[in-house]
């Protein structure tokens, strides 16, 4: 989508809205969960990655893509 934010449903309530949590500062690219279903990564277009809790909904920690990134056109895959 073209929106900064993550959307999270309660599966227990899917006729409810969703929470929506501000995510990014610039267009949302991905969503992926991470292995053990505790967490997920959200990643987008303002070179951040984000680490957040499924339980809490609170970002755990934040990554600088772009801090570590050749500044000679390297072009990042999404996650």
């Amino acid at each position: 989508g073209t929106d900064d934010d993550v959307f999270v449903w309660d599966l227990n309530d899917l006729e409810g809205e969703p929470r929506r949590l501000e995510a990014h500062s610039d267009w949302l690219m991905c969503v992926r969960p991470l292995p053990g279903g505790d967490r997920f990564v959200s990643a987008g277009k303002d070179g951040t990655a984000r680490i957040w809790n499924s339980d809490s909904l609170t970002v755990e920690r934040v990554i600088d893509v772009w801090a570590s990134a050749d500044p000679g056109g390297v072009r990042l895959p999404a996650l």
